[in-house]
């Protein structure tokens, strides 16, 4: 019975033995090798880190340069800003026309044109008040193109009126003078400037001469718009018209106006918008 007893505790034991020493006869790892620093190359990687450091230093105490927008805005500003007479203007003018005819002449289209101007301020401005209305003196070249009927008959016309023009009318001061007063518009926390401009009104008038180009199949007399002739008159030949200016960058106008030019059994209606040079 003590036999029976006895022989597990011997089979398990001899197992127990044998990984003993397995494990006790296990060799020691082998020693790992130290790593090898490369001295130069350390250095270069050092170098090259300080150096990254100082340009991100150098970079954030360098203002930003200003964009482009920026400088196109300074640029605009001063320009604005920079002392201009206004003594003197020259315009080209886009205008939508019509045409009213009485008598011989029936049915006359106008096309849209374009109308060139130059005028100059006459009176000192040191020795009037700067709300006084100037004289103003200058030419003018207003051409019209259409269609339309002379007695009864089919053509076409061409008429060139041209001449000297005087007027009466005024421009504010220079910027310089009135951009010190104009305060900046306020949009949420930031203030928006307001670029300085000029505001006036021109009423001219004068009596001009015209040019004829016309077309037509049908026998004219000299009376009619539809024969190509050179400079002649063409009665009354009166014409007046308003302007609006607005002066913007100092030098830059845009200006509104409508006019009327008279001639013979006709007269031309028109309005619309200018550009104009200053000086």
């Amino acid at each position: 019975m003590v036999a029976y007893l006895a022989m597990p505790q011997l089979l398990f034991a001899a197992p127990a033995r044998q990984i003993s020493g397995l494990i006790e006869g296990l060799s020691s790892p082998t020693p790992a090798t130290p790593p090898v620093i490369d001295e130069d190359k350390q250095s270069d990687q050092d170098l090259r880190r300080m150096r990254s450091r100082r340009k991100r230093k150098k970079a954030e105490e360098t203002p930003t340069p200003p964009s482009y927008t920026e400088s196109l805005e300074k640029a605009l500003d001063r320009e604005a800003e920079a002392p201009h007479p206004k003594k003197f203007f020259l315009e080209l003018a886009l205008l939508f026309t019509s045409a009213s005819t009485t008598a011989s002449r029936q049915g006359y289209t106008s096309d849209p044109t374009v109308h060139f101007n130059v005028a100059w301020q006459m009176t000192n401005e040191k020795s009037q008040a700067k709300d006084t209305a100037k004289l103003w003196i200058g030419a003018r070249v207003a051409p019209f193109f259409g269609n339309g009927f002379y007695q009864s008959h089919p053509g076409g016309y061409g008429l060139t009126y041209f001449g000297p023009m005087i007027g009466v009318g005024k421009i504010d001061p220079l910027p310089s003078e009135s951009a010190i007063s104009k305060p900046g518009e306020v949009s949420g926390n930031v203030v928006e400037k307001t670029r300085t401009s000029s505001e006036g009104w021109l009423l001219s008038g004068g009596i001009a001469a015209v040019s004829r180009q016309g077309r037509s199949v049908w026998p004219q007399d000299p009376s009619s718009d539809f024969l190509t002739k050179g400079v002649g008159l063409d009665v009354p030949g009166v014409w007046l018209e308003i302007r609006n200016m607005h002066v913007v960058l100092g030098a830059v106008g845009i200006n509104l106006l409508a006019g009327v030019q008279t001639g013979k059994d006709k007269a031309f209606f028109y309005t619309g918008i200018g550009i104009a040079g200053w000086d």
